[in-house]
């Protein structure tokens, strides 16, 4: 079984990959910037039993990207990470 850490699983996009890829056997790291906010990923992951952990993660932020990142790899022994993208910060682009 392979690990997926996906972002932006509160809502939208990454709440539906997150959920499909637990439904297809994948353990998922879901990371949301408030997971208290949104119990939703997690009260569906507990009633159907599908193996999802919800962390933590800002991407806005780097230092709480890094963080969260080295958190997830020692926890889960993730090895690799790709970041994709749903939108791009046009400020961030241009510096």
């Amino acid at each position: 079984m392979s690990i997926a850490l996906i972002t932006g699983c509160s809502t939208g996009i990454g709440f539906a990959t997150a959920v499909a890829m637990a439904r297809a056997g994948h353990e998922v790291v879901a990371a949301m910037r408030n997971p208290d906010g949104a119990p939703e990923l997690a009260e569906l992951a507990a009633g159907e039993k599908l193996p999802v952990s919800v962390v933590r993660l800002d991407v806005d932020s780097d230092e709480s990207e890094r963080r969260g990142i080295e958190e997830v790899q020692r926890e889960y022994g993730i090895t690799s990470v790709a970041k994709l993208a749903s939108r791009i910060d046009e400020q961030k682009v241009r510096s």
